[in-house]
């Protein structure tokens, strides 16, 4: 959900409004990692709505804490950058082509 206040909108930016717009499973994300967490929640909600298989972070305590609750919810893998680099790595392989 983009919000007219964020500090990356600015009056020449072309978005459909339907990209603006969270998923139904939004509101589950935000319970899972925390109401605090929105922007992270957005980022994760992006990510589903745009069918990505997998999401690489580097923050343990939101998102990677929350893990197997988030891959159930969403049907992604979820890797920390530097901790499951590796395994990141394997899954990109196994998935080319």
């Amino acid at each position: 959900r983009v919000m007219c206040d964020e500090k990356h909108v600015t009056c020449d930016l072309t978005f459909l409004i339907s990209d603006a717009v969270e998923s139904d499973k939004y509101a589950e994300i935000v319970a899972m990692i925390g109401a605090a967490n929105k922007e992270d929640a957005r980022h994760i909600d992006s990510a589903y709505k745009s069918g990505c298989g997998a999401f690489l972070t580097p923050d343990k305590g939101d998102i990677i804490s929350h893990r197997d609750s988030l891959q159930r919810l969403l049907g992604m893998r979820f890797f920390h950058m530097t901790d499951n680099w590796a395994d990141f790595l394997a899954l990109v392989d196994s998935q080319a082509t």
